[in-house]
């Protein structure tokens, strides 16, 4: 696990609804990496306890350099449903901490026709 410090952490992590099950997300890598980030992992957590929370893992793209926006398309999302949604930059040291929930997003997918 990489040092508690937000400089460690993808920031500035957006979504934007494109359906009733999907979303696009979007982080700026970490400022200072513990080292070249291999890939990230996008956490998906269901605000409902009934629901199991997933991972998706996202490619880095080794030519767009820490100034650069990631972006990947999270589906199998419940329309309604409402999600805590966050990510974690990858590196041959490991997985950093998870963020502060300052540092993830909440969001409710819309229903049909809403959005």
């Amino acid at each position: 696990m990489w040092p508690k410090n937000s400089s460690y952490f993808p920031t500035q992590f957006r979504n934007k609804s494109r359906s009733t099950w999907s979303l696009q997300a979007s982080w700026v890598p970490p400022a200072l990496p513990n080292g070249v980030i291999t890939h990230y992992v996008i956490n998906v957590n269901p605000l409902d306890p009934s629901e199991k929370s997933w991972t998706v893992n996202v490619g880095a793209n080794m030519n767009s350099g820490y100034d650069k926006t990631v972006e990947a398309v999270v589906d199998n999302l419940v329309g309604g449903q409402s999600y805590q949604i966050n990510s974690q930059a990858v590196t041959e040291a490991g997985i950093g901490d998870l963020p502060a929930a300052s540092d993830s997003i909440r969001i409710e997918m819309p229903i049909m026709g809403m959005f």
